[in-house]
């Protein structure tokens, strides 16, 4: 009876050393991975940290790098390129076929 619970728990503790040691194979690369989002001239120094130590300082320079970016701006909302092009001659020089023609950059040009 205790040979065959000495068997068991040798067989449960080989099952659990190979647990063991994927994880500590997932906690490697997660490591490696938070240390290469810091900056070049930091990684050297936070090698020793903590993975949780690592994710908040990983966060916090995520955050100072969004913060940096400029805001993109959309131009294809920009006033001058919606709807038809503007006038290329005032309308009280056109013929009635032109003003026909244009009637509604006339009317958007004087929305603006």
């Amino acid at each position: 009876m205790l040979k065959e619970a000495l068997e068991m728990a040798k067989k449960e503790n080989e099952e659990l050393i190979g647990y063991k040691q994927q994880l500590a194979e997932i906690e490697n690369a997660r490591r490696e991975k938070l240390i290469n989002s810091l900056p070049e001239e930091k990684r050297e120094k936070v090698a020793e940290f903590d993975t949780k130590a690592l994710e908040e300082l990983s966060e916090v320079y995520s955050g100072l790098n969004k913060s940096d970016e400029k805001p993109s701006v959309n131009i294809t909302n920009a006033p001058a390129q919606r709807g038809k092009p503007a006038l290329k001659k005032d309308w009280t020089t056109m013929t009635v076929d032109e003003k026909r023609s244009n009637w509604s950059s006339i009317m958007d040009s004087y929305k603006k």
